[in-house]
């Protein structure tokens, strides 16, 4: 995904995928952002797949591996974009009186 702003500034946002299925195994989600070229943000978000074992005293499966995710840095990246956004905005409303000004 990609920002672009009125002075042609870009904001682009990666997405690496690493996905395990098998049991107990951890899927990654490697989360790259840029700014011109430069490197601001590297975010990794997990999810593990959960376990289990049958049992035959209970005849049932028992979970040997809670399913869990982690999302913890979802807000530092959506903190990184709407910063982004922000500036753009103030840089846009800078261009906008800089113009009236001249004219």
């Amino acid at each position: 995904m990609s920002i672009t702003g009125k002075r042609n500034n870009k904001l682009e946002v990666y997405g690496i995928l690493d996905i395990d299925d098998s049991e107990g195994a951890t899927s990654v989600l490697e989360i790259r952002v840029y700014e011109s070229d430069d490197n601001i943000l590297n975010k990794t978000v997990e999810y593990v797949n959960g376990e289990a074992e049958y049992n035959s005293e209970q005849a049932c499966y028992m979970s040997v591996v809670m399913d869990s995710y982690d999302n913890s840095c979802v807000d530092n990246i959506k903190s990184e974009i709407e910063e982004f956004i922000i500036k753009q905005r103030e840089d846009e409303d800078i261009m906008d009186y800089e113009e009236r000004r001249n004219a």
